[in-house]
């Protein structure tokens, strides 16, 4: 566990590594319930991705972004 970005510009990311998958799939798929909680809607959890899969799932978000 730890904290990203530099201290003093606002509110930090923090990173949480998960060692068995099953409860990274459980947690990620349970993430949507916290907006409905209150005092935790505006804590939000994103898989941490690699620079490829974060450039794939940008140019997926055009292609939507076109189609609207």
């Amino acid at each position: 566990m730890g904290r990203i970005g530099r201290k003093g510009v606002g509110p930090r990311p923090v990173r949480i590594m998960i060692k068995e998958n099953a409860h990274r799939r459980k947690l990620l798929a349970n993430a949507r319930e916290l907006k409905t909680m209150a005092g935790l809607n505006k804590i939000y959890l994103v898989p941490d991705l690699t620079r490829l899969q974060q450039m794939e799932d940008k140019k997926l978000r055009d292609q939507v972004k076109e189609l609207r």
